[in-house]
């Protein structure tokens, strides 16, 4: 496998060099899997004289899978997440949706999660607890990150243990102010945070939606959308301000709105966002229309 140890190759006979790729030392003949890689390698034995000899084998590394396992708690790790569920996504750096690799779901009982057959990779991890059982916590990922592009991102390549997260919480509002809008998706001509899209009629649910206020960038209020794609927040306070974030592992936000709850201004409707998911990397997540825009 290309997670195995180091090993010793042996010659019938003393005295010669080893030579080949995964060979990291030509004397004792160590080869390294990790070094050398997957597939079928060529290493040579030389012995140099005029008696001397040559000789060659053939070694092959296989990409084993592998696990991943961690336990999910609590923002100060004091007790355990028992109900939620985990993904594992697939991390690249293409600017398209990072797809997921698996999901588990907590039993109720413990905070454990366990990820098998793992091929080897890149990946980010991340909890959504259950929103009946934990009402202020939020989804986090590994690295205690609250979105994607600042996630610790995960490379495995053996059994990795001990890949733990604390889950952030946050204290219910209590204002009077309302924001409401949607998600769909759509195409951009442009990430000029200008709200210069082209918007489609299909619906993004199940999307995360942070509510951040500023100055100070602390999330206030969470949510997700629901199947029309919908997303709402409600008891905003008074003389505050607050920028809306959305989620979607892979895609950078070019553009928000923000909002100010005043005396006069404590509703706003039609905040409206559109996801790219052009192939060629020039995807993203846009404004729907330019009005209130803060341009990331």
């Amino acid at each position: 496998c290309v997670n195995a140890s180091a090993i010793n190759l042996t010659a019938a006979q003393s005295g010669g060099v080893w030579s080949g790729t995964g060979i990291t030392n030509t004397s004792t003949g160590t080869f390294n899997p990790s070094v050398a890689g997957a597939g079928t390698w060529t290493v040579t034995y030389t012995i140099s004289g005029s008696c001397g000899d040559t000789d060659t084998l053939y070694i092959s590394v296989i990409s084993c899978n592998s696990s991943i396992s961690g336990t999910i708690y609590n923002y100060n790790y004091s007790s355990q997440i028992t109900s939620g569920k985990v993904e594992l996504r697939n991390y690249d750096t293409s600017g398209m949706q990072l797809p997921i690799a698996d999901i588990f779901i907590l039993n109720g009982i413990s905070g454990n999660y366990n990820f098998i057959n793992v091929p080897a990779g890149d990946y980010l991890i991340y909890v959504r607890p259950d929103t009946n059982s934990y009402p202020n916590a939020t989804p986090t990922y590994f690295g205690d990150a609250d979105y994607w592009y600042l996630a610790t991102v995960l490379n495995v390549s053996s059994d990795t243990a001990g890949i733990n997260i604390g889950v952030h919480e946050i204290a219910a509002l209590t204002g009077t102010g309302f924001c409401s809008g949607t998600l769909r998706y759509g195409i951009g001509t442009g990430k000029t945070g200008s709200g210069n899209v082209i918007p489609f009629s299909d619906p993004v649910p199940g999307i995360d939606i942070a509510l951040e206020e500023i100055p100070g960038g602390i999330i206030k209020a969470h949510t997700e959308t629901d199947q029309n794609g919908f997303f709402s927040f409600s008891n905003l306070t008074l003389n505050s301000t607050y920028m809306i974030l959305v989620d979607i592992p892979g895609l950078p936000m070019d553009s928000t709105f923000t909002i100010t709850i005043a005396d006069k201004d404590t509703l706003f409707f039609n905040l409206d966002f559109v996801v790219d998911t052009s192939s060629d990397g020039t995807g993203g997540i846009y404004i729907g229309y330019p009005l209130g825009t803060y341009d990331l």
